[in-house]
């Protein structure tokens, strides 16, 4: 607090100079105190946002020590890690976009309340500090302009204000992104996941915006969700174990993504239709090659959560699961290689807990 009190002092004495300045006609002292000013300001805004974090981190780890199940215990201590992990700017650089989502989806389950509460106090945070640093954050391209794209329904749903939200959208290119309908035609007929997982996680948020923020204040581009569904309903699943590794997990890791984007990640439930049909059979035939055979922890995550999605929490296969994350968490809380840590990429060192805490916390 003191450090604080200082700061605030001294950009009232900067500011007092600065109308003395201005009042003596020192153009060059003028700007060297605006620059001054605007180095403090930041640092005001950094301190109370370092308050407000550490008191978050404080309400879970005394939440720890109320009488809750391992369950629970294991995706507030996960939490817990992600927190600590997103306060270098480096990593909440990177990762924002991610992050978001992957606190939208602990608000999603409604019999959890503190976790619930805890993450929108957590996104309403982590949508405050992006504000000051959009330019580290988002490259003036289209790639970058997607991933801003993503986080826009979340200013409506959890009422973050939009005024610079919306200055810095008009900043990116204008006109079309990307031709996405040509692209996914082609990465169809190719059976590329990767790109086809990429576009349809894309356009599911313009989907997701437009399906329940109609009158919202940005221009997005065309929906093309239904017509890439449709696309994809009978898309062959040609690889296997047997096949190459990396195009057996990229098929994996779309088909995965195939769910999350049907429920826009979880905000609704699946349909009975024949593209959820098949992919259930999928994801109980090639849950445990995943887990003992490809050994992908972050890959088995994205199975028992779309397990769940299907209503099958209580099966023998996604029970098994979770506790076979509870026991594989590290200490700090976190999941994942231990060998993975400063100088590596933030997403891979973040999405392992991502994807357990957000599969454990889901009850539909």
């Amino acid at each position: 607090m003191i450090k604080n009190y200082k700061s605030i002092i001294s950009i009232i004495l900067v500011i007092l100079t600065l109308i003395s300045c201005k009042q003596k006609s020192d153009p060059q002292k003028v700007k060297d105190l605006r620059n001054k000013v605007s180095t403090l300001q930041k640092e005001i805004i950094k301190l109370k946002l370092d308050h407000k974090r550490n008191e978050i981190l404080h309400e879970i780890e005394m939440r720890l020590y109320n009488p809750i199940s391992k369950e629970r215990i294991a995706i507030l201590k996960g939490l817990g890690w992600c927190v600590r992990f997103i306060a270098d700017n480096d990593h909440f650089d990177f990762i924002f976009t991610d992050y978001l989502e992957m606190l939208h989806e602990l608000t999603l389950n409604d019999k959890a309340p503190f976790i619930q509460k805890t993450a929108v106090k957590l996104v309403k945070l982590a949508m405050e500090r992006a504000t000051s640093r959009f330019d580290k954050i988002f490259l003036k391209d289209h790639e970058d302009k997607w991933d801003f794209i993503s986080i826009i329904p979340y200013l409506y749903k959890y009422k973050i204000d939009k005024a610079p939200y919306i200055k810095f959208y008009e900043s990116f290119p204008k006109g079309h992104l990307a031709d996405h309908k040509l692209t996914f035609n082609e990465a169809v007929k190719a059976r590329n996941y990767v790109i086809l997982g990429d576009y349809l996680i894309d356009i599911q948020y313009v989907q997701f915006a437009k399906t329940f923020f109609p009158d919202m204040a940005f221009d997005l581009p065309t929906n093309h969700f239904p017509e890439y569904i449709k696309k994809i309903t009978s898309l062959p699943y040609v690889h296997t174990i047997k096949s190459n590794e990396d195009d057996y997990s990229n098929q994996n890791y779309f088909l995965t993504h195939v769910v999350l984007v049907l429920t826009h990640f979880g905000e609704k439930k699946l349909k009975n239709g024949p593209l959820e049909t098949r992919l259930l059979k999928y994801l109980k035939d090639n849950i445990l090659v995943v887990r003992d055979i490809v050994k992908d922890m972050d890959l088995y995550a994205e199975f028992i959560h779309c397990l769940k999605f299907y209503g099958l929490h209580d099966s023998p296969l996604v029970k098994e699961g979770v506790q076979y994350f509870i026991s594989r968490q590290k200490e700090n809380g976190k999941w994942g290689d231990e060998s993975k840590e400063e100088g590596d990429d933030p997403y891979e060192i973040f999405h392992p807990t991502w994807t357990i805490i957000t599969a454990i916390n889901y009850e539909g």
